[in-house]
């Protein structure tokens, strides 16, 4: 299990990536985890993402949740790579790799309702048309 998931677009740039790292024969061994992220903004090469890695669980399954020391940029590809190996003797390896790409970083008030008519100003002005005379709903076509 990851979040953000594999392939999601839109992921707020503020955001922890929480990975959860899991096996029930040997358990997991806790000091060989390592995550790595890197984004790219085109038309820039990947750039190594800075921050913290805490973990919590037991060895059976961990929750490694990685906290970028800032922002991601806005429309960044975002690549994680997770290394870890179980508790054999010789060890097992394992590596993952996901991506996620981050929003814009634009901010939408979808809540305000100016002229009080229930519907929200972000659905009047960008899905529907509303007359203010005849209260009626048309489909605003693209």
């Amino acid at each position: 299990m990851t979040t953000p998931g594999n392939g999601f677009s839109d992921v707020a740039v503020d955001t922890d990536i929480v990975i959860q790292i899991s096996d029930s024969a040997l358990g997991v061994d806790n000091s060989t985890i390592s995550v790595t992220v890197e984004q790219q903004v085109d038309p820039d090469p990947p750039a190594n993402v800075t921050g913290s890695v805490a973990t919590s669980g037991d060895s059976a399954s961990y929750v490694v949740t990685f906290t970028p020391s800032g922002p991601f940029e806005n429309l960044a590809d975002v690549t994680v790579t997770v290394d870890a190996s179980d508790n054999a003797d010789p060890a097992h390896a394992a590596s993952g790799i996901f991506t996620f790409t981050t929003t814009d970083g634009e901010t939408v008030d979808t809540t305000t309702d100016t002229d009080g008519d229930g519907i929200t100003d972000f659905i009047e002005n960008t899905v529907l048309h509303t007359s203010a005379d005849l209260k009626t709903l048309f489909v605003r076509p693209w």
